[in-house]
């Protein structure tokens, strides 16, 4: 399962990402994504009625997921919603994987696990500094009332 903060959950934010979006095909999957609105990939999965009924329909969002959750740091920072094409029902973990690392390079949204560690490092670095920032400006704070 996807981390909570790397997950997108709500209609609001599919339905954004699929007006706004730009799309990504491939033989068993769509990928939709738009610029990040957090310093981190979100993702979303979608699979409709016709790929088949409910118990079909949650092992290909499982599969699709774990695939996302192996491979996180690989994708672009970016929102990302990925649905599924009925033909997805019959593959394994090891197809769908493949497609998606397939997709996130052709469409330039693949990114070596070296660069992903320094974005996480300079937005790491952003934070620690916002803190201390806000640290210091209580401390003066504290310092004035006294």
């Amino acid at each position: 399962m996807l981390k909570k903060q790397n997950r997108l959950k709500k209609r609001k934010e599919f339905n954004f990402i699929y007006r706004k979006g730009t799309i990504a095909h491939a033989p068993d999957l769509f990928v939709h994504y738009v610029k990040p609105t957090r310093p981190y990939a979100q993702i979303g999965v979608a699979v409709s009625k016709q790929v088949g009924n409910s118990v079909v329909r949650s092992r290909v969002k499982r599969i699709i997921s774990e695939a996302c959750r192996l491979n996180i740091n690989k994708f672009a920072v970016k929102n990302y919603v990925i649905t599924a094409k009925p033909s997805a029902k019959d593959k394994k973990m090891q197809d769908i994987e493949s497609e998606l690392m397939f997709l996130l390079k052709k469409n330039h949204l693949y990114r070596e696990e070296q660069s992903a560690q320094i974005v996480h490092k300079v937005f790491k670095a952003k934070d620690n500094s916002i803190k201390n920032a806000n640290q210091n400006s209580q401390n003066k704070n504290e310092g004035d009332n006294v």
